[in-house]
């Protein structure tokens, strides 16, 4: 039996020149190898990626994003004066450092993101473009990609409805990973800011991750599969059918 922090996670992340799978392009890839049983990094990887000579800067995502501090401003000068890397020579580094990963933890490793649809989407699409299977099936088998946001939605026990609720008092400012700390009243904070560098934002979910699922441990160890084992929080007397559904497999 696997319990819910005996396993090594791989977070990355992903900045892009737009939205547009088209027209825009992938220019920046983070990555941290962490260790979730003892909460500590064990590598990592980041990429300043040149944008390709068809693709383009999306106007409106450099005014609200590129341009939105001094740190994304440098970045953003960085990789439009081509002082980063190729695209294809960024993407073999890349499935360089998973298959390492991957090989150090003797193939026992979790791989997720905060956005499973958009960065998996956008690297699927480059590895495809270069001769690599996706990410589920980069190291030769299918492998599970954890969306963490969902997970830890999940682990407060959010519906949508909750988050819907959660969003009128807030005005909109929803976020699973802090809820998540909320819900078991955890009150240490990453050590790392969540500032839109693809290495700290991964490094922060990563950071979440670990110490969500420690606590969890320590509450009752549980089976990664078996998420209704869970010693019982108030939130799930509120919800009648979790509640039968964790009665039915107690």
């Amino acid at each position: 039996m696997q319990f819910i922090n005996e396993y090594t996670i791989l977070i990355f992340d992903v900045e892009l020149s737009g939205p547009n799978l088209y027209k825009n392009a992938l220019v920046q890839i983070g990555a941290v190898l962490w260790n979730i049983e003892h909460n500590k990094l064990e590598n990592e990887f980041l990429i300043d990626i040149n944008l390709e000579e068809d693709k383009q800067w999306d106007v409106q995502t450099v005014k609200d994003f590129w341009l939105s501090n001094d740190e994304l401003k440098k970045n953003y000068e960085k990789i439009k004066n081509n002082k980063g890397t190729n695209i294809k020579e960024s993407i073999d580094q890349f499935v360089n450092f998973l298959n390492y990963c991957n090989t150090r933890c003797n193939g026992r490793m979790k791989m997720g993101t905060n956005r499973l649809d958009i960065d998996a989407s956008w690297l699927n699409m480059y590895l495809c473009k270069y001769n690599y299977p996706p990410l589920h099936l980069i190291f030769g088998k299918i492998d599970t990609l954890v969306d963490t946001n969902s997970f830890h939605q999940a682990c407060a026990l959010y519906t949508h409805l909750d988050v819907e609720n959660f969003n009128k008092e807030r005005k909109g400012n929803y976020n699973p990973n802090e809820c998540v700390l909320k819900y078991y009243k955890i009150h240490k904070r990453p050590n790392t800011i969540y500032d839109h560098n693809p290495l700290h934002d991964a490094t922060y979910i990563a950071e979440i991750h670990s110490t969500i699922l420690n606590t969890i441990s320590n509450i009752k160890q549980t089976n990664i599969l078996s998420p209704f084992s869970i010693t019982p929080y108030p939130k799930l007397m509120s919800h009648p059918p979790l509640l039968k559904q964790y009665k039915k497999n107690k």
